[in-house]
């Protein structure tokens, strides 16, 4: 059986769980959060369309939310 922590998806969810001998940032997976760049497409989509939407967020988004530097540029 293979050792589900050889592998890159293995390794994260190693991270995850916190098991001895797994660092992290360990193998080829990115250390970043999770992210959905169509999430990130349909809130910048709506600010767009609504200045209502831009007045609830605006206190509350910052560039580094955004896991697509162009977005957060936006």
């Amino acid at each position: 059986m293979l050792d589900e922590v050889d592998s890159p998806a293995g390794t994260c969810a190693a991270q995850l769980r916190n098991e001895p001998g797994v660092q992290p940032g360990a193998g080829t997976v990115r250390s970043e959060g999770p992210h959905n760049i169509e999430v990130e497409q349909a809130l910048l989509g709506a600010l767009f369309i609504s200045n209502l939407a831009i007045a609830k967020v605006e206190a509350l988004l910052r560039q580094e939310h955004f896991y697509d530097p162009l977005h957060g540029e936006i």
